[in-house]
Formats: C-alpha cells, sequence, structure tokens
C-alpha cells in the first residue's frame, strides 16, 4: 500500500475512533473495539509526547484525563505502544514506577496508524467501516458503488449492509439520500461531502439570505474562529443547519466561572496537505488554543491581553515567558494537552513561568497563522497583562459537541477529578 493511502487511513482510524469515544456502549460499538483500542493508545502516545521521562502516578493521569482508566491501560494500552517501539517503561516488582517515551510527531504517528491498527487484528466489519468511511469521504457513492468495491475485495454483502446501516442509523456518521431510486451515502468530514443536504439547504433560502451565508463563509474561510455571540442574527438563525451539514465546525470552549462560549472554524481550518500536520488539526490542538486565546481576549471579566499575537511570538522566540501570578492560575487547558508546562518561580513567591513543550510548537505557530488575518483583534501592541491570554478550563472538540446534538446524552465532568489530574501532571501535592 502506498504511504500517502495509508496515511489517509491512518487519519480515519484516529477520526473515527474520537467519535467512538463519545458513542455510548452498546453492540454496535463493541463491533469496533480494536479501532477503539488503537485510536485511544495513539491519543495516549501523543499526549506522552515531548515528555521524556514520566513518573507513574503523572502517567496514569493524563490517561484518566482522555478517558483510559489504569487496568486499560496498563493490560491494552502500554503494551501495544510498547510493541511499536512508542514507549518503554521502568518496573518495581509488578509495578511501573516510570515511562519512557519515544513519540513520532503527529504526522509520523498517523502514518503509522494503519500498520498498527492491522497487527492487532480487526475483524472484518471494523475493516468494512473504514473502508466505507475512506469511499464516502472522496465523494458521495451510491449504495451499489459501495456493494461493488467491497465485494470485490472479498467481503460478504450482508456485512456490509450491516455495517452501513450501523454508520447511518447508529452513529450518524455516514448520512444518505434518495435521488431516483438510488440511495448515496456521504460523510460530514470534507467541505464537499454533504452537496446534496447543502442544496436542499441552500434551496429554501431567499436571494438575500443566499447573500448573507456567501459573505459569512467567505470570511470565515479567511477569519477562523468566530464566536457565535458576534454574529450577524441572520447567520445564527442557520448555525445549527451549518453545523448539521458539515460547513462549519463547532469548538466549545468552557472557563472558571462555568460560562461557555462556541466558536466555529471551517473543518480544514489552515488548508488540506498531505504532509501539512497545521492543516488537518487532527487532535484539534489549533482550534481549541486559538478559540481559547480569543475567548480571553474578547470575554475575559477581569485581565486582557491587546494584542496576544505579540505574547505567542515572545513565547515561541524565548520558550518561555514570565514570571506572573496569572500564569499560574489561568492555564489548565493548556498544561493538560502538554503544550506548555507552569513553574513556580524560585524568586518569586506565588509567582509562575510558563514554558512551551518545543514539540508542540507547530500548535502556537498554527494559532499565529490563523489571528495574523483576524479583523476581530485590536491590534494595539501593548500587553497590559500576562493573564487572559487562557482563562480557559476545559474544550469540547467538534466530535463532542456533534456527538452531544445527536445523541444528546452529554457528561458533567468532576470538578474533583479534573483538579486532581491537573495537580498530578504540576507533581504538586493532592
Amino acid at each position: 500500500m502506498e504511504e500517502k493511502q495509508k496515511f489517509i487511513l491512518g487519519k480515519w482510524i484516529l477520526t473515527f475512533y474520537k467519535y467512538l469515544r463519545n458513542i455510548p456502549d452498546s453492540a454496535e460499538k463493541a463491533i469496533f473495539e480494536t479501532t477503539e483500542l488503537v485510536g485511544k493508545s495513539l491519543s495516549y502516545a501523543y499526549r506522552l509526547k515531548g515528555l521524556e521521562r514520566i513518573d507513574w502516578d503523572k502517567a496514569s493521569n493524563i490517561a484518566l484525563d482522555i478517558r483510559i482508566g489504569v487496568k486499560t491501560l496498563i493490560k491494552d494500552i502500554l503494551p501495544i505502544l510498547k510493541k511499536h517501539n512508542f514507549i518503554d517503561y521502568l518496573t518495581n516488582g509488578n509495578n511501573i514506577e516510570e515511562i519512557y517515551e519515544y513519540v513520532y510527531n503527529l504526522e509520523e504517528l498517523t502514518l503509522k496508524a494503519y500498520d498498527i491498527w492491522q497487527s492487532e487484528s480487526p475483524n472484518k466489519r471494523e475493516r468494512i467501516g473504514l473502508l466505507i468511511l475512506f469511499l464516502v469521504s472522496l465523494r458521495p457513492h451510491s449504495e451499489s458503488e459501495i456493494l461493488e468495491n467491497l465485494v470485490k475485495q472479498g467481503f460478504e454483502e450482508q456485512d456490509i449492509n450491516i455495517v452501513l446501516d450501523i454508520l447511518h442509523t447508529s452513529f450518524k456518521l455516514v448520512q444518505k439520500i434518495k435521488i431516483e431510486n438510488e440511495s448515496y451515502f456521504f460523510n460530514e468530514f470534507y467541505w464537499g461531502s454533504k452537496p446534496e443536504k447543502y442544496i436542499s439547504f441552500i434551496r429554501r433560502l431567499s436571494k438575500l439570505e443566499k447573500a448573507v451565508l456567501d459573505e459569512f463563509l467567505s470570511k470565515l474561510l479567511e477569519e477562523q474562529l468566530q464566536p457565535i455571540d458576534e454574529l450577524l442574527d441572520e447567520i445564527k438563525s442557520d448555525i445549527e443547519n451549518l453545523i448539521k451539514i458539515g460547513f462549519v465546525e463547532p469548538i466549545k470552549i468552557y472557563t472558571k466561572s462555568g460560562d461557555a462560549k462556541l466558536f466555529i472554524a471551517t473543518p480544514h481550518i489552515i488548508g488540506e496537505d498531505f504532509k501539512g500536520v497545521l492543516g488537518f488539526d487532527l487532535m484539534n490542538e489549533i482550534k481549541i488554543f486559538t478559540a481559547s486565546i480569543i475567548y480571553g481576549h474578547k470575554f475575559s471579566p477581569d485581565y486582557k491581553i491587546r494584542d496576544p499575537r505579540i505574547l505567542l511570538e515572545r513565547l515561541l522566540e524565548r520558550g518561555k515567558i514570565g514570571p506572573a501570578t496569572p500564569i499560574g492560575r489561568d492555564y489548565p487547558l493548556l498544561e493538560k494537552l502538554g503544550i506548555i508546562k507552569v513553574e513556580e518561580a524560585a524568586n518569586y513567591k506565588n509567582r509562575f513561568y510558563m514554558i512551551l513543550n518545543k514539540d508542540k510548537d507547530y500548535v502556537v505557530k498554527g494559532a499565529l497563522n490563523i489571528l495574523s488575518k483576524q479583523s476581530i483583534l485590536d491590534a494595539i501592541g501593548e500587553i497590559t497583562e500576562m493573564s487572559g491570554l487562557f482563562v480557559a478550563k476545559r474544550a469540547d472538540e467538534p466530535e463532542v459537541v456533534k456527538t452531544e446534538r445527536r445523541l444528546k446524552s452529554p457528561i458533567i465532568p468532576s470538578e474533583l477529578l479534573e483538579e486532581e489530574i491537573l495537580k498530578t501532571i504540576r507533581g504538586e501535592e493532592l
């Protein structure tokens, strides 16, 4: 198999997992157990990237933060990662004391995902599911085309029909529309992937409404992650439909006060390049990072930065900024994503440094790329405070927001558990 096709299939394995993890347990979900396991393993590996040596308390709490229990971590995740040379670990008897990470960048991780998935022996219906997602991401496919394609690859028609029904009816990841008595299947991951629904939606609009929508979509391509609060009323009323048909992706940012703001972006936030990590932003780090910056700039109730781009440029240039008291308070989301470390200054009580994880500097570069096009920032140029860049506590990725809309089954996070995870990652006493 060519490298490019492995990369695309690896991307679909990781993307499919991100949807699976938000779907309640069921017989349908259990079919895709290998995909879920490999997705969990690679997501965990990526969270370790750049940490080099991780003590067990920190390693296990990082796992909890991405919904991996300790038993699953020890029994399933770590053996896979060790077998494929992503990690090694030091044991004391039956206990793991320390993990050593040798994690690739996201591009290489994605290239290896398909080979790892294959080595873990996915069942025939998992293989069918991955191939269907791959096919319908290229363009809408008729049911007969899908059947013909997969039967030629040796799969049974009954298995294909069952998997199609699960993806469409149970998971709602693949959509279906009938045109001239033929069923067509497509998904929402690409701009061109729902032309039928888009046409159906657009035909209901007046000329004026179409003009407003066209202007909005053109602007969104240039200025990503706009807060929904600031959109024109005509667009706000259509946001649910735009999310549903896949023309925009939602990112929800939660603050310490419990406030939540919804931001929207195009599915490919910077551009889709085969070799471009910034293009597909698979882990949504750039979207979350940038949305949080814009939140801090526009909505923070106390401290604000007039132009956060300057602060990010300094972080990239110096690798460290501070010390300042707000740094120890306002950045838990960045810490949990592994983009920065927060360390207390030795000579200043209750003041902290923000240290950039150099392996994640592409996230900051991606944010700068987006923010350089933002007219919503008041580029006065003077930093008035170190706080306000991030007041975000956690974020919901597009897959979470869209799954909640589909399945109506959100979970309320435990404040105490989140506090414990953050303290352990920082190395603080509980």
